[in-house]
């Protein structure tokens, strides 16, 4: 009997129709997400806290604005007793540091006393003097840039 039962219903059923509908034509109907607006992802411009707080952080008085950096001047060797430079090298590098001083505006300034006999005149009179120098000094020539480097090989630099 259950196989009687199974023939009637191949006959008269189609696995392509369920419920009075027929899937066989393979289209289905769309299904209607629009019932949901979902919302687009939203992309941050500025990830940047410091720009965030930045005007409201700022308590004290506005900084003035810094003018343009000096350019450096030329590397100077380090010269010590147990170096065994020659003392005419000292001479040299003082030389072309006040010729770089004085197109950029460095002027000499007044050292701190060290000693009882450091009067404050005194002081002052040492400060007129080297800037006499940076005013006066001439650049090295080739001549002193050659023996300079001549001196800096002779010496224990490292």
């Amino acid at each position: 009997m259950a196989l009687i039962v199974g023939q009637v219903i191949n006959k008269h059923c189609s696995t392509s129709q369920w419920e009075g509908e027929d899937f066989r034509t393979g289209q289905r109907k769309p299904l209607n997400f629009n019932l949901l607006s979902l919302s687009k992802r939203e992309h941050k411009s500025n990830y940047s806290v410091d720009s965030y707080f930045k005007d409201a952080m700022r308590t004290g008085p506005v900084k003035p604005e810094k003018g343009p950096k000096l350019p450096r001047a030329t590397k100077q060797v380090q010269v010590q007793d147990f170096q065994f430079f020659e003392p005419e090298l000292s001479v040299l590098q003082e030389r072309e540091l006040a010729v770089h001083k004085r197109p950029n505006g460095i002027a000499a300034t007044v050292r701190e006393a060290q000693a009882p006999e450091d009067t404050p005149e005194w002081l002052e009179e040492e400060r007129v003097a080297a800037q006499e120098f940076i005013d006066t000094t001439e650049p090295l020539t080739e001549e002193e840039i050659a023996k300079k480097d001549e001196y800096v090989e002779q010496g224990f630099p490292d």
